[in-house]
């Protein structure tokens, strides 16, 4: 079922018009795949989209053919594929077969797969081979720092640097170990890693860090090379000097509890009375937890926007020294409920015949969206126009028809934290084969199962896509049910 609001769930983007003197426009759709819904009677559901390495690919069946025995491997080849895939076929149930890969798909790797369905079943002759395509999740991981953590008293101080490395697939613990490296004046520093703190997720702690009277820097650096990705950076951390108490860090964490991490160049005294020492603009008293040199702000309900933070002068370090002036500092909590927005700067967009049809859209906390694509047909813009300016979407099932509905997987853009904001684009060009004459307005939504965000009876995400028989069966058109972006209004 999709999950729509009339605030935020559907985004549609203005008319996107196109003019008749690109006609010479490269196509790029997909012509190796059979067409679904020809295949309603026989097929339910298959693989499509992203999946990553470890993936099995399956076919799920209508109606279960005679010789269907779950967990029984299956001894006709059913499958084949290109680039070519060593494996067995099994029953998964008595309408689903499985195929298991004997060794990783390739990440970055696009995969066409023939499924042999006269195999199994007596099938007219043009449906007796069911053609479909999935791609293995381009692999890229990004590096996070937490932050310095300090304990121990002056003189007997332990400081360390932890942090996360995020991969958008799975990467062998011994390989990311490889990917890391940290440096103090010109010095390799041991680092400790902490595997399976998530799904692809690995924990680092940057040991061994010196703190002498003039400020210290240390640097974090990466290269891919060994998980074969093509990427390499660097950060640089200031390491503060003993004796001078101050704020070194504050950031937003958005975990099971959302809360602020302050982190200070020394350890807290645990035993003062915090009461009144940490406020918010909000208006909440918040709970505090303190950790060495981290203090955990916890706030009440879920918050959204900017929110301003004090740290009184008179909170103390475990040497008994306090800040020389309040710490004040605006955060900023993102929302991370799922959603999807339009980030075109105009409300009509032209083609350029050498970079397509570029739509940008903006997604968190999202693993996929649905992309619809309705046209206003030529002879019915004039109609058009009459009732809506360019953009609107008035009585639009008298004037056009969706022409293409597609899931997006949105493992597949190199993003490696899904729950933040992140950027994306779109060739419209690779879906729809632009008439000369034609508007096209472009909506994205989502389903509850595309969700990344953690709620009690959560569906299970998945990467099957649906046969139904009709692909293009009319929109709900139901006004009530969208959000409509108009780009004057930005």
């Amino acid at each position: 079922m999709s999950l729509r609001s009339t605030l935020s769930l559907l985004a549609l983007i203005p008319v996107l018009t196109f003019n008749a003197c690109k006609q010479d426009q490269k196509e790029k759709t997909d012509t190796f795949s059979s067409k679904p819904s020809v295949y309603a009677e026989y097929i339910s559901a298959y693989t499509a989209g992203y999946v990553p390495k470890n993936a099995e690919i399956t076919v799920r069946l209508v109606q279960p053919p005679k010789m269907a025995e779950p967990g029984k491997e299956i001894s006709s080849e059913v499958f084949s594929f290109k680039p070519a895939l060593k494996g067995r076929a099994v029953w998964g149930d008595e309408k689903t077969i499985i195929f298991k890969p004997a060794e990783a798909l390739q990440n970055g790797r696009r995969y066409k797969a023939v499924f042999h369905l006269a195999r199994l079943m007596e099938t007219p002759k043009d449906l007796s081979e069911f053609k479909f395509t999935f791609e293995c999740i381009p692999q890229d991981f990004a590096v996070e720092i937490e932050g310095l953590d300090i304990a121990g008293a002056k003189g007997s101080q332990k400081v360390q640097l932890a942090g996360i490395i995020r991969t958008t697939d799975e990467i062998a613990d011994k390989v990311i170990e490889q990917i890391l490296k940290a440096t103090q004046q010109g010095s390799d520093l041991p680092i400790r890693f902490e595997h399976g703190a998530g799904q692809n997720t690995h924990r680092f702690i940057v040991e061994g860090i010196r703190r002498d009277k003039a400020p210290q820097m240390v640097e974090i650096s990466w290269n891919g090379k060994p998980a074969g990705i093509e990427k390499t950076g660097s950060i640089k951390v200031d390491i503060p000097p003993p004796g001078k108490f101050k704020v070194i860090s504050a950031q937003t964490v958005r975990a099971g509890d959302q809360y602020i991490s302050v982190r200070f160049s020394d350890p807290l005294d645990e035993r003062q009375n915090l009461r009144g020492l940490v406020y918010l603009s909000a208006g909440t008293a918040p709970r505090v937890v303190v950790n060495n040199n981290e203090l955990k702000v916890y706030v009440q309900g879920r918050l959204t926007g900017d929110v301003q933070l004090t740290v009184d002068a008179q909170i103390k370090s475990i040497n008994k020294q306090s800040l020389a002036k309040n710490f004040v500092t605006t955060l900023h909590f993102a929302s991370s409920s799922p959603n999807v927005r339009i980030t075109a700067k105009d409300g009509v967009i032209m083609p350029d015949g050498s970079k397509g049809l570029i739509i940008p859209f903006e997604a968190v906390s999202l693993n996929a969206v649905d992309m619809t694509i309705i046209r206003i047909f030529e002879n019915n813009i004039l109609q058009y126009l009459q009732v809506n300016d360019l953009g609107g979407q008035y009585q639009l099932r008298r004037v056009g028809r969706p022409v293409v509905r597609k899931t997006i997987p949105l493992t597949g853009f190199s993003h490696a934290d899904l729950n933040k904001w992140n950027r994306y684009t779109i060739d419209i060009s690779d879906y729809v084969k632009v008439e000369p004459g034609a508007i096209y307005q472009i909506g994205f939504s989502f389903k509850k199962s595309y969700s990344l965000f953690f709620c009690p009876g959560k569906e299970t995400g998945s990467t099957l896509a649906e046969v139904s028989f009709d692909e293009n069966e009319e929109l709900d058109w139901e006004e009530e049910s969208y959000y409509y972006y108009d780009w004057r209004e930005r």
